[in-house]
């Protein structure tokens, strides 16, 4: 077993952990503005890699999700009266207030208006 390597980079008045993923992949991912940030965020990083425990945050809009999860899940697994009004909930309340917003970007403030 190789272990993943890495490291501390400043650039433009930030620093930043340097890894390599298994498929060889190089990452970079903003620690802050100090180097002592970096580094624990490298060695957090490095140590998740080592262990098989790292799994990379995947980009998608909530509205992609949320469609997804309609057509694979929902579709599936609800009777039609719940997968219109899922469907109906998803396009009238969520989508206007997350629709545009990375799913892993999403807070607690902005979902609690919605559940109120």
């Amino acid at each position: 077993m190789v272990l993943a390597k890495g490291s501390v980079i400043q650039k433009s008045g930030s620093y930043y952990a340097v890894y390599r993923l298994d498929n060889g992949k190089q990452k970079w991912e903003k620690a802050g503005r100090t180097k002592k940030a970096a580094e624990k965020l490298l060695t957090k990083r490095l140590d998740e890699i080592n262990q098989g425990e790292y799994f990379e945050i995947k980009k998608i809009l909530f509205k992609d999700f949320a469609q997804k999860w309609l057509n694979d899940y929902a579709s599936i697994n609800v009777k039609a009266t719940t997968y219109s009004s899922y469907e109906t909930i998803i396009r009238l309340h969520l989508n206007p207030d997350l629709g545009d917003t990375y799913l892993h970007k999403i807070t607690a403030t902005q979902i609690q208006p919605l559940v109120s």
